[in-house]
């Protein structure tokens, strides 16, 4: 869904790169961009969507519940170290939450154009 749209743009990226620290899912090695597109649920999102008050509320009545907190913290957290790594190598990163393209696919292709400085968001409908 979200590469039928990047293609639009015309220009070369390649998918799942290894070599780059947190594997993201599109890369634009010209223009150093690093698209990442999240799972609400393995990267900490799905308990503010759902209205709950904290990441624990969300695994309250499940039996491994310190197993899914400390999994999804570590995620969380490797999410942002990863961000760090590829800054300082001077790459420009984008997280796209899975919930996010699904309402609001439009925007998140305009988040995105922005980053590759396209100036038109080339609509993808």
């Amino acid at each position: 869904m979200l590469k039928d749209c990047l293609l639009r743009f015309r220009r070369k990226f390649e998918t799942n790169v290894a070599w780059l620290p947190g594997r993201p899912d599109f890369v634009f090695p010209r223009s150093r961009a690093a698209i990442f597109l999240d799972g609400d649920f393995w990267h900490g999102r799905q308990w503010r969507l759902r209205g709950l008050r904290s990441l624990g509320s969300q695994f309250r009545n499940t039996p491994n519940r310190s197993y899914w907190i400390k999994k999804i913290t570590a995620n969380i957290r490797r999410d942002a170290r990863v961000n760090d790594q590829l800054r300082k190598m001077g790459w420009r990163v984008v997280r796209v939450w899975e919930s996010e393209l699904k309402s609001n696919k439009e925007g998140c292709i305009v988040r995105i154009a922005r980053v590759l400085r396209i100036q038109d968001g080339k609509s993808c409908r």
